[in-house]
């Protein structure tokens, strides 16, 4: 199966391509692409902060059954919520004014 493997950052962004066999896990094909070489910020040895998810669509780590031809992406958190970045362009619209 081709599996693509793929993170961005503000910098840059990697995608990554393997060949495995069927009944891989998320975590294993991730730990195999060594992604985490490239970007110090993804630490495999906490996948409970591992936000990951196929074609932008969230997946849990333990059990998606991969498919030929997924790409996996790694999420970076979220610094705010959308819901923060509209209230302070809000505040800022009303402090303008």
């Amino acid at each position: 199966m081709l599996i693509q493997v793929a993170y961005a950052n503000k910098i840059q962004q990697k995608v990554i391509s393997l060949n495995v066999i069927e009944g891989y896990k998320v975590l294993d094909v991730i730990r195999l692409s060594n992604i985490d070489k490239y970007f110090k910020e993804i630490n495999l040895d906490d996948d409970s902060a591992l936000l990951v998810g196929v074609y932008g669509k969230k997946i849990d780590l333990y059990t998606y059954e991969l498919q030929d031809g997924d790409r996996i992406e790694i999420y970076r958190p979220l610094l705010k919520t959308p819901n923060q970045k509209r209230l302070e362009r809000m505040n800022q619209k009303t402090n303008n004014k």
